[in-house]
């Protein structure tokens, strides 16, 4: 094999040339690889490797050739980074178990719905129910039950709304730099 293939297909060049031309281009997440025949301005073959990162980008294909990359903004942050505080002195006059305490925690981190408190599944956007916490966390329901009533004073069940809430006395949300 000739040494610039190799050095191609180990990544240290973008072009090389043989008896065929290969590129690869690299746009965000996007890389695009284009095989050719040296003399001939059109290439046999192009292929877009699509490696999505969760949320960040989404990538339109509007011709063979062509990729639009467009930036999703978060909503309710203004594209600014969002972050949640939990107020530590007040969730600590509570006195909670490592379990309860954990458990808020993960609802702070992969739960909370950014302008209502509500804790959500993300994937869907569904109000958390206790089924759903018993799977998403592995917990079973009985210990589930205890650490949910430990933690009664914090995360309230709003019959209106049919969802649990964290109070808003207990965590401050924002935006970043």
């Amino acid at each position: 094999m000739n040494k610039r293939t190799m050095d191609f297909l180990q990544k240290s060049v973008n072009v090389t040339q043989d008896e065929f031309i290969l590129g690869r281009e690299k746009m965000g997440s996007v890389d695009l690889y284009v095989l050719g025949i040296p003399g001939r301005e059109e290439p046999l073959y192009t292929l877009i490797n699509l490696k999505r990162e969760r949320h960040k980008h989404k990538v339109k294909l509007c011709e063979v050739d062509v990729v639009k990359i467009e930036k999703v903004i978060p909503k309710g942050t203004g594209g600014e980074p969002a972050y949640a505080m939990l107020m530590l002195a007040e969730i600590e006059k509570h006195n909670l178990s490592l379990d309860a305490s954990g458990l808020l925690m993960k609802f702070t981190l992969y739960n909370l719905e950014w302008n209502t408190c509500r804790l959500v599944r993300k994937r869907d956007r569904k109000p958390l129910t206790r089924e759903m916490m018993s799977e998403q966390y592995e917990i079973g329901k009985q210990r589930l039950r205890k650490i949910l009533s430990e933690l009664v004073e914090i995360v309230e069940y709003r019959c209106e709304g049919r969802a649990y809430y964290i109070k808003r006395k207990y965590i401050k949300k924002g935006m970043g730099e």
